[in-house]
């Protein structure tokens, strides 16, 4: 698609926040003419066929696929922004969901992946992160990056993607994945929902629905359900059961166990946000040194006088605060200067080292002035 094409189809687009910023940019965007949000992607033109298919499914535990643009480098996908929350918020603040809560979810998304089945379609990452619930109880199944469409003749699949701890064994060499992954990844989800724990522990199926996640989970994919249908047949048996109660016991006989652990949130401090080890070891050294340089403007404010401590305070914190906003791309401010908001790496580095120097020649003529 041409680039005066791509041009006008964002220009229709008032870019609100910075989803993700990795190798596949997810953005949240305003539409200017309607005012609807949605969500941009930046994807590899490998992905192409799998979303042309997803564009055609009209679900309502599927997002809609809005548009899907082509350039000569990537896919532009805008596609509908749910307004909810996601499953593994839900999962932090709720250790143990009823059996009628698990229920209606799990349908409504063996519904969603139906969908995708049906046109041979393998979601492959099916995790509490990838599952959105909107503001009207609504379950939307999402992100398809790791999607794939089963082939008959391939023992194994190329690429192995998925979650560790929800992907099924398969995904990671054992085999070629197929609709039976999606059920194992269910089955899962489905246990955590139903005990607050992702490791299964057979012995502890001690009720129908259990027992529905368990065989879904099974290491062997003969075990599982084998289509989506039959795991949807088997919830559906249980929708005119009623809830199975918990057996009471006294507390002389509780055992005491541990409360599942919440999901620690990423901290936001600049340096700590990916947790990459060496973005780590030099925010600790940057912050080390800027703790110790504060500690002698302050100790400068005893000896020399509180002034002549606060100018040197403030002087350092003119000359570093543009270098830190710069480097750390805080409160994604990369988007508001030309350069640094573009997606190629190369222009990224290049506005780096330009606003830089810009910065530095700032500094010199006002030292120069100011001495």
């Amino acid at each position: 698609m041409g680039n005066l094409t791509v041009a006008f189809l964002e220009d229709q687009y008032q870019i609100l926040d910075i989803l993700s910023d990795n190798e596949k940019k997810v953005e949240l965007v305003k539409n200017k003419l309607t005012g609807q949000f949605a969500v941009k992607k930046h994807l590899p033109l490998t992905y192409l066929p799998i979303l042309e298919k997803i564009k055609q499914i009209s679900s309502q535990y599927l997002p809609k696929i809005e548009v899907i643009c082509q350039t000569d480098t990537d896919l532009l996908v805008y596609e509908e922004f749910i307004h909810g929350t996601s499953l593994d918020k839900e999962l932090a603040s709720t250790d143990i969901f009823s059996e009628s809560r698990v229920l209606k979810w799990m349908t409504m998304l063996t519904a969603a992946l139906g969908e995708l089945h049906d046109l041979g379609i393998i979601h492959r990452d099916i995790k509490p992160s990838n599952i959105m619930i909107s503001a009207d109880g609504i379950l939307k199944l999402i992100d398809f990056d790791a999607s794939r469409k089963y082939q008959v003749q391939k023992e194994r699949d190329t690429v192995n993607l998925g979650t560790i701890g929800y992907a099924a064994p398969e995904q990671f060499g054992f085999a070629q994945t197929d609709v039976r992954s999606d059920v194992y990844s269910c089955g899962i989800l489905m246990w955590e929902m139903l005990t607050g724990q992702s490791l299964i522990a057979p012995e502890a199926a001690d009720t129908p629905l259990k027992k529905i996640a368990l065989k879904a989970a099974a290491f062997d994919p003969a075990q599982r359900y084998q289509t989506i249908t039959q795991f949807q047949m088997a919830l559906a048996e249980q929708t005119s059961r009623p809830p199975v109660k918990q057996p009471k016991t006294t507390p002389a006989k509780t055992a005491v166990t541990e409360k599942p652990a919440t999901r620690a949130r990423r901290p936001q401090v600049p340096g700590f946000r990916t947790m990459k080890p060496w973005k780590i070891i030099l925010a600790s050294l940057f912050y080390a040194i800027v703790a110790f340089y504060i500690v002698g403007c302050v100790a400068e404010m005893v000896t020399k006088g509180f002034a002549t401590g606060i100018v040197t305070l403030l002087d350092f914190l003119i000359l570093l605060l543009p270098f830190y906003l710069i480097l750390t791309n805080v409160g994604h401010i990369w988007q508001k200067f030309p350069l640094l908001n573009d997606r190629r790496p190369m222009y990224k580095i290049l506005g780096i080292f330009l606003y830089v120097c810009i910065w530095m020649m700032i500094i010199i003529v006002w030292a120069l002035f100011t001495k």
